[in-house]
């Protein structure tokens, strides 16, 4: 059924118009991810208005609190993206990365990314964001010591910029297509598990609306 709702949404949004706007903002509410996502993308395009779709919850999730450490048996912790373009979910790769996945969940939890934006995008490498300063070179006072795991950097893989050793701070990068030249020089402490596409959509200046952590 959601694959039959899915290509409803896909047929009304291939046929444009102003009219089908009521049609997106109900599918919006749909317990599909893809379905959510088709119809989040519709009303960007027809009404040039950006609306926020709430994520849902993910079977595999963790509620992180202060103090608690990470390094157990749970799941790892997912981050929902709700962005301009779309939302997207990174897994968290708690006990390969432990201090960038704390670091990332406090920061995230206490509103600092909200309205951020990805200011660097390279085709068929990397989109990179949540600066506060905007030009990457921010890092919010954070400097995180490198944590280089054996994970490799494939697509829609999420690492740690930085401008040398232990330079890490609170920005991302994720990646567009295995990238073998990062492997060993970043930290690499989640990946993409949904919603790849609106990855593979963002631009410059798109915006993260929020960021929640499940």
């Amino acid at each position: 059924m959601a694959e039959a709702r899915l290509k409803v949404v896909e047929a009304v949004a291939a046929l444009g118009g102003t009219d089908d706007v009521p049609f997106f903002k109900q599918a919006i509410d749909d317990e599909d991810f893809d379905v959510r996502n088709a119809a989040y993308k519709a009303l960007a395009t027809i009404s040039g208005e950006l609306y926020q779709v709430e994520p849902r919850t993910f079977v595999r999730q963790v509620i992180p609190e202060v103090g608690v450490d990470y390094m157990d048996s749970n799941p790892n912790p997912v981050a929902y993206f709700v962005t301009n373009k779309g939302e997207f979910w990174i897994e968290l790769f708690k006990e390969d990365a432990p201090t960038h996945v704390k670091s990332f969940i406090q920061l995230a939890e206490s509103g600092v990314y909200n309205k951020l934006t990805f200011h660097r995008m390279v085709s068929n490498f990397v989109v990179q964001g949540l600066d506060p300063r905007g030009d990457g070179w921010g890092f919010h006072d954070i400097r995180l010591r490198d944590e280089i795991n054996r994970l490799k950097f494939l697509s829609g893989y999420v690492g740690m910029p930085n401008s040398g050793p232990d330079t890490g701070g609170c920005q991302i990068f994720i990646t567009h297509c295995p990238t073998p030249h990062l492997d060993g020089h970043y930290t690499l402490f989640g990946r993409v598990i949904a919603g790849m596409e609106t990855v593979d959509l963002l631009e410059v200046d798109d915006m993260v609306f929020r960021i929640t952590i499940k």
